[in-house]
């Protein structure tokens, strides 16, 4: 597979990558470098295939399911009532609820990026 693409940054600075099967080759402003691919070995991708299955087993076991799930109910819950006046006029309240459903946000950014890995 060959390819070449002229990619113009700014008025001064043109860049130019070449790719021809596992060689790459970039060119900025005239000045060329050059890139050999290194392909994973089988032991790399063995190792790499053994995280992603740990962690797929993790994180779709019923328990943490179970858990997400509840997060997710309590956060919507939580989302509901952060819309009544008692918390939304007081700062103290407010500021909770607004950690607390950043450590829900942190929680299932996690939970997601941990998914995209497994699939």
């Amino acid at each position: 597979t060959n390819a070449t693409i002229d990619v113009a940054q700014d008025r001064d600075e043109v860049s130019s990558f070449s790719f021809n099967g596992n060689d790459a080759r970039s060119t900025v402003n005239g000045s060329t470098s050059s890139h050999r691919g290194r392909s994973k070995t089988k032991k790399e991708l063995s190792k790499l295939k053994e995280a992603r299955e740990r962690i797929g087993s993790f994180i779709n076991a019923d328990p943490v399911q179970y858990f997400t799930l509840g997060l997710i109910l309590i956060n919507a819950i939580m989302m509901g009532i952060a819309t009544f006046d008692f918390v939304s006029k007081d700062d103290k309240i407010q500021n909770i609820f607004e950690t607390i459903d950043e450590v829900f946000l942190i929680i299932f950014t996690i939970e997601a990026g941990l998914q995209v890995f497994y699939e």
